[in-house]
């Protein structure tokens, strides 16, 4: 029996778009870092039944692959390891922390510039979705919002604790708080942002 349902592994394989190898390089660090070789053998050999065969030893930083492949390695992780939410939001500010581009742009631009630059950002990374965001500094108030792209609540955990990242060097993080929750828009996802 498999550990993803048949019905969301339909669901997945539907799901079109890419992300950059440098994304599923950083879970693969993640996982050991964790999990050790061994959990990160354990998600390779589930990949590989599911008919999204992956060695993450061999990805290509450089090279785009199916999203899905992303999708079911969190899942997959998620489930193998029984990590709660939490792992996964801790797992997305992994993401951010280790992201090179990030912490090179947060140290040379202002957080205006950051923010604008969100959706040329996001296109670096996977080949669907628009990422907006909107920042009010003096109410310390701002919305992410993600249109065009299917989000399971394990990739939208996984996001949270992204942002979170990134809005921690933009932004004083000792209030900071970021929420994500689906829109009555369909494939539309909205991260509520307060500092």
């Amino acid at each position: 029996m498999s550990i993803i349902s048949e019905e969301d592994l339909e669901k997945i394989k539907r799901t079109e778009g890419e992300i950059i190898g440098s994304s599923l390089k950083c879970d693969r660090e993640f996982i050991i870092e964790k999990e050790d070789r061994e959990g990160l053998r354990k998600v390779e050999e589930e990949m590989e039944k599911l008919g999204y065969p992956l060695t993450y030893e061999e990805i290509d930083k450089y090279k785009w692959y199916p999203v899905q492949q992303d999708i079911i390695s969190l899942l997959l992780a998620q489930k193998i390891f029984n990590w709660d939410d939490e792992t996964i939001r801790e797992w997305g500010r992994w993401g951010a922390k280790t992201n090179f581009i990030v912490k090179l742009l947060t140290r040379l631009i202002s957080k205006q510039t950051i923010v604008k630059s969100a959706p040329k950002l996001w296109r670096k990374y996977y080949t669907v979705g628009e990422l907006d965001i909107k920042l009010d500094f003096k109410k310390r108030i701002g919305i992410a919002t993600l249109k065009n792209f299917i989000l399971y609540s394990v990739h939208r955990h996984f996001l949270e604790g992204y942002f979170y990242q990134i809005m921690s060097l933009i932004v004083p993080s000792r209030n900071l708080k970021v929420g994500g929750s689906k829109s009555e828009e369909p494939n539309v996802h909205q991260f509520e942002i307060s500092w």
